[in-house]
């Protein structure tokens, strides 16, 4: 069974927070031991900081595992409807914005979507389009 940080020493606890906050390739190899018994030993998916944020995703397909959602960045991420109960009306090709909450090291562990609502698809820009909306923006560079 997995204990909380608050049960670690404060020496642990400072420790755990280091190696938390680094990635494996930045671990010396004590370190990378260290990482891999407090991963043993807390609980690391329930640490940490969550984060929370809108975003405009489109229904890409449906299964008996849920929602695959692609969002405006391009990425693709399977949704259960457990994690977003709301979706159960939607349809592939049908465009929502939704607040989405992240948790785990990397805030990458999804862990529901809520305020759901559906929007219209965000469009590409032509390079035209886009060049203009570059020009059109404020700066303070010196003509």
């Amino acid at each position: 069974m997995a204990i909380k940080v608050s049960r670690l020493s404060g020496k642990e606890q400072e420790e755990f927070a280091t190696l938390w906050r680094m990635r494996p390739f930045e671990m010396t190899p004590e370190q990378k031991e260290r990482w891999a018994y407090f991963s043993s030993e807390v609980d690391t998916q329930k640490y940490g900081s969550t984060l929370t944020y809108r975003r405009v995703g489109e229904v890409k397909s449906i299964s008996v595992r849920g929602y695959e959602i692609e969002w405006e960045n391009g990425l693709r991420e399977q949704v259960s409807l457990r994690n977003a109960p709301t979706l159960i009306g939607y349809i592939v090709g049908q465009a929502f914005e939704a607040q989405s909450t992240y948790r785990g090291k990397n805030l990458c562990t999804l862990l529901r979507l809520t305020k759901i609502k559906q929007c219209k698809p965000i469009s590409s820009m032509t390079n035209d389009e886009l060049f203009g909306f570059w020009k059109s923006l404020p700066t303070t560079a010196k003509k």
